[in-house]
């Protein structure tokens, strides 16, 4: 016997429940918990599969580690046992489930990846720049010149990498060879196709071209020649620009687009296919050593992929067996994650970085320190870095050593490569100020690495001890800062050995059994601020827990003192990395929530935000730091704004709808946390391609038959967008969103919590000239959702952080008490009067469901 249902709300309103996945503090309702003793006592249920990554259980209140029985995950689940098919590439979120949420962990396949080609516009750029490295100088050649830069500038592409016409103008040779390296890295990025069917492999052109992807490019060019020469074609390099043009039913053009991406007749036919039945050309091929080495890796990859043991070892799960463990990570990135259906594991936090990832972090944090001198004649004053459990797990320290190396700081290993110390590097040596550095770590970094922040909190702690400007001529700024901060809480009345310490704390997070970083939450909730302050501050608040060296005070803060924004004040680079090819900056709210509230908080502390980098680790033999506006630019047009991507999602139905929808709500959420990243023509492109259906997919009809609330949701962010100011949008476009909006909301019945959206909605309408407005929500609807808000004050937000729930009040004895009699009298006529309204509630709210 099997039953299927939603894991159960953590708030008494859909539209908050959200909110407090991460909120520890907020104690399960009674909905939730009985759902669960439902399942457990009265359903009888032998186990519970959760599905989705991730849920809410694991996040419940409580310790961190270890939790006892009446810790808030074990309080839900009791003794039952927990099977959680979770995503082979979050390894992070994966160790939650296991270490709060009682689980034993099934890790299942990402999407199958292609190369993203070029389509439109870039592939007609592509084809001119062949066309004018062929032409001899004259007329047609400037011409030439001219259509590629007007092409580049009007597709608004120059602006993913920063170059305006000026200055295309006067380097046009440097502008050629920027705009081929941007096209090539477009082309070649991985792009997440669809959704991973559990225990189910993708279609053959898709499996084959993730091979493709998991060998990488020195496979990609050597397969390159190989097919020019044996199955006589063009460069398959070139064909990338070819992604979009056939015109087969759906599943044949994914096929016919992917076969002439260098590599993949390769692979179809030598590894996937058996080469006998293949042409007599094909046998007698000659393979050299370095195809030959290239094609042993995929034919194991491919053995893997066959072995893929989701099903089978989620019902032996079921049966009680023993389930394999195995590592995890981005398939594309190590390969070794494979096959899938494994009982993953994280690796040993001691071993955190590692001594290849230390070497990768000191190359790249140099190039920052490098970099931002030759911009602005200066060294950076300090670097704040997000950190991320489960990117860590992934990259192995890269960021962490960054953050080291950029306080001239080396790790001390073991012989068997546990990190035991750490040693500051002389400034003899390092011949460039030590920078002084901020770490804001999640929730569940703070939870897996302790070891890693205490490490970081003592090597922070030497460096400020360290005495050498006058020998070394170079800044300390690490001690600098402390002294300075210092002072000011000396002067504000602290004692001196209280403000020497609490000036050496550079590590924050949320308190101890907190999740979250107190920005997604506020940031969707776009009707209840008017200025981004709230949501800074917010933040500060929430993460503004402090972690140094003295272990008794984990995770302290101070009453009154913004401690976190002292340090934050003064940030000139803020830093991140990506090492997975399928998560991005709007794959989920993440990104800017942690990384993006770093820039959201330093604007608002010092006016203006820090630059903004990710070290771009997605390649492992190739890694780069690039500004976090080129970084999301290039996800936009491989995925959003692709239309091999969007009909993918399309595939996927409803699932698709909201993936599709979730890339606006994170644009959004991007578009707060740090305007300067966020383009209007960006905007302009999601109204084209998702509205206006530029890609001619038949969208507006897809999303009607398959999910009608998503392309609304989609529209609300554009016209909150234009609501307050972030987005002025072309009249036209404002005209259209605000006819569709209306349309959808009134025909699906759809509820507008946002008060403020609708009013200016109906008041664009009518300025417009368009005879239609918002539909009014039922009174019984209103006053239903209206019967369980009641309002809680945190003092870290007295507007943001509502709590749901009962409020339960002490009722005082009345001295004039009633007869008993007419007591029982008004009980009776009470207990009448609930149970009918509520019968009467409950039956409108049944007849509502039914409708949908």
């Amino acid at each position: 016997n099997m039953l299927v249902l939603r894991q159960p709300p953590r708030a008494d309103s859909k539209a908050k429940d959200v909110l407090l996945y991460h909120r520890g503090d907020v104690p399960m309702n009674h909905y939730y918990l009985a759902a669960y003793y439902y399942i457990r006592e009265y359903w009888k249920s032998d186990a519970v599969v959760h599905l989705g990554t991730h849920g809410s259980q694991e996040y419940l209140g409580g310790k961190e580690r270890g939790l006892s029985r009446y810790d808030g995950p074990n309080l839900a689940v009791w003794d039952l046992p927990v099977l959680y098919p979770f995503i082979v590439d979050d390894v992070g979120e994966a160790m939650q489930t296991k270490r709060r949420g009682s689980a034993t962990v099934f890790a299942h396949m990402t999407p199958p990846f292609a190369a993203a080609g070029l389509q439109g516009e870039m592939a007609e750029m592509h084809e001119l720049m062949h066309q004018y490295s062929s032409l001899d100088k004259g007329g047609v050649k400037q011409k030439t010149a001219t259509q590629i830069m007007n092409l580049c500038i009007d597709s608004t592409l120059c602006e993913d990498f920063d170059w305006p016409e000026e200055k295309i103008m006067s380097h046009f040779s440097q502008f050629m060879d920027e705009l081929h390296r941007y096209l090539e890295e477009l082309a070649s990025q991985n792009q997440p196709l669809g959704l991973h069917t559990f225990g189910e492999l993708p279609p053959q052109p898709l499996l084959i071209s993730t091979i493709v992807q998991m060998l990488g490019n020195e496979f990609v060019r050597a397969a390159d020649k190989f097919e020019q020469k044996y199955y006589g074609v063009k460069s398959g390099l070139d064909n990338l620009t070819r992604n979009s043009v056939a015109a087969e039913p759906e599943f044949l053009e994914i096929a016919q687009e992917l076969v002439d991406i260098a590599g993949y007749k390769t692979i179809r036919d030598f590894v996937v296919n058996p080469v006998d039945k293949k042409s007599k050309l094909l046998k007698n091929a000659e393979i050299n050593e370095e195809l030959a080495k290239h094609l042993k890796n995929a034919k194991q990859y491919y053995i893997n992929f066959s072995n893929n043991r989701e099903l089978q070892h989620l019902s032996d799960g079921l049966s009680g067996k023993y389930i394999p463990v195995k590592s995890g990570g981005d398939p594309v990135r190590h390969p070794d994650s494979m096959p899938t259906g494994y009982n993953l594991y994280g690796f040993d936090p001691s071993r955190l970085p590692t001594r290849a990832a230390f070497d990768q972090g000191k190359e790249l944090v140099e190039q920052v320190i490098a970099d931002y001198y030759q911009k602005h004649g200066r060294y950076p004053d300090k670097l704040a870095f997000s950190l991320w459990s489960i990117e860590a797990m992934r990259h192995y320290g890269v960021l962490e050593s960054q953050a080291l190396y950029a306080m001239g700081v080396t790790p001390v290993w073991s012989k068997g490569g546990r990190v035991v110390g750490t040693k500051i590097i002389p400034a003899s040596e390092l011949k460039r100020p030590r920078v002084d550095i901020v770490l804001s770590a999640t929730g569940l970094y703070r939870d897996a690495f302790p070891n890693v922040i205490k490490l970081l909190a003592s090597a922070i702690d030497k460096v400020i001890k360290k005495k050498e400007k006058n020998a070394s001529g170079w800044t300390n700024y690490v001690r600098e800062n402390s002294l300075r901060i210092q002072q000011d809480l000396v002067e504000k009345g602290h004692e001196l050995k209280e403000a020497a310490y609490l000036s050496s704390i550079r590590i924050f997070s949320n308190s101890s059994g907190q999740y979250g970083s107190g920005t997604d939450g506020p940031v969707q909730a776009s009707d209840s601020w008017e200025s981004d302050k709230k949501i800074a501050d917010n933040h500060m608040a929430t993460m503004g827990y402090g972690f140094g060296t003295d272990s008794s005070r984990w995770g302290d803060k101070v009453e009154g003192l913004n401690l976190y924004g002292k340090q934050l004040s003064g940030t000139d680079v803020a830093l991140f990395a990506r090492s997975s090819n399928l998560f991005g900056m709007l794959t989920s709210d993440d990104p800017y929530e942690y990384f993006g509230s770093l820039s959201l908080a330093v604007r608002n502390l010092d006016g203006k935000s820090p630059e903004m980098l990710i070290s771009n680790l997605r390649n492992a033999s190739n890694s780069k730091v690039e500004s976090a506006a080129r970084f999301l630019s290039t996800e936009l047009r491989t995925r959003a704004f692709h239309k091999r991507w969007v009909r993918e999602m399309k595939k996927e139905g409803y699932a698709g709808a909201v993936a599709m929808a979730a890339q606006v709500s994170n644009f959004w959420g991007w578009q707060v946390v740090d305007p300067e990243l966020v383009r209007a023509d960006q905007w302009q492109a999601f109204h084209e391609v998702y509205i206006e259906d530029k890609l001619d997919l038949g969208l507006e009809q897809w999303f009607e038959k398959v999910n009608p609330g998503s392309q609304a949701q989609m529209i609300e962010k554009m016209l909150e967008a234009v609501r307050k100011n972030y987005w002025d949008a072309p009249e036209a476009t404002q005209k259209n969103l605000v006819k569709r909006y209306i349309e959808l909301t009134n025909k699906h019945n759809l509820i507008i919590e946002n008060e403020k959206l609708k009013q200016f909605v109906d008041d664009s309408s009518a300025g417009f000239g368009l005879d239609i407005k918002l539909a009014d929500v039922p009174q019984e609807v209103s006053q239903l959702a209206n019967v369980t808000d009641v309002t809680t004050e945190d003092k870290s937000n007295k507007e943001l952080d509502k709590v749901e729930g009962y409020k339960l009040e002490k009722v005082e004895d009345n001295e004039n008490k009633m007869p008993v009699s007419n007591q029982l009298k008004w009980m009776l006529f009470i207990c009448f009067f609930l149970v009918s309204s509520g019968a009467f509630a409950q039956s409108k709210k049944c007849f509502k469901y039914l409708e949908h």
